[in-house]
């Protein structure tokens, strides 16, 4: 819905200003010709109010459409897209700095005792195998295959930066009615493969990049709900079964 209205309002400024373009009340396509990368900053800002929406996805949204609007009013010189991708690397380092995860999410789901080498990944073939109830993962320029089998599955964190990431759940139960997996793909991919008796809802950023959501209907009303947020940027992430 915040999509459709969001549409609806852009639709009316956008007549409103071509009939007072009309009138000559205004020179409309100058105005849209500079100002349009603040419908970008606008999505951004509506998105950080709907607590469904990936917060994160929607900063880079904004961070995006402030380069294009400085560009857009001669403050920065030269291909905008130069600007873009540093950007967007400092956002993922401060993303994974400041946000709860890591090791301290760790043990906010696994006692001490808990976290022994017998927890730790095993290799099989080229896959690892695990059992981890939360996951966190990162990886830059290089791939990692993963297969996790936890009975408690509580969510996961991963970030593929110009690498890929490939999670198997598909014989992992989920510890509650839903959880949540955080994925961010930069020039770079993330696969993860669920259980068919698990819904998914994808809520995830899409910038020059895709979220796709290959699984199917889930008929039974009390079916786990795994929520995918992050975004793909000039990359992208498949949920599939």
């Amino acid at each position: 819905m915040k999509g459709r209205y969001l549409l609806g309002i852009i639709l009316i400024v956008v007549g409103a200003g071509f009939l007072m373009d009309q009138f000559g009340m205004v020179s409309f396509g100058e105005l849209v010709s500079t100002y349009w990368p603040s419908i970008l900053i606008l999505a951004g800002l509506l998105g950080l109010l709907d607590r469904n929406s990936s917060s994160f996805g929607n900063i880079i949204v904004i961070a995006i459409g402030v380069i294009f609007q400085l560009n857009r009013l001669d403050m920065l010189d030269g291909d905008v897209f130069r600007y873009i991708f540093p950007v967007i690397l400092i956002f993922v380092g401060l993303n994974l700095l400041i946000t709860k995860g890591g090791r301290r999410e760790y043990h906010e789901y696994h006692s001490d005792s808990e976290y022994t080498e017998s927890s730790k990944a095993s290799e099989k073939g080229n896959w690892a195998e695990t059992s981890e109830d939360f996951m966190d993962r990162t990886v830059l320029m290089s791939g990692l295959d993963t297969i996790n089998s936890s009975q408690n599955f509580k969510g996961a964190r991963l970030t593929a930066i110009m690498g890929g990431i490939e999670i198997d759940l598909s014989g992992a139960k989920m510890a509650g009615d839903h959880c949540e997996i955080e994925a961010t793909a930069i020039a770079g991919g993330i696969d993860i493969t669920v259980p068919r008796t698990w819904k998914v809802e994808m809520r995830g950023t899409p910038i020059l990049g895709g979220y796709s959501n290959r699984t199917g209907v889930v008929d039974d009303p009390l079916a786990p709900v795994l929520i995918v947020k992050g975004a793909a940027i000039m990359g992208g992430v498949e949920i599939k079964w």
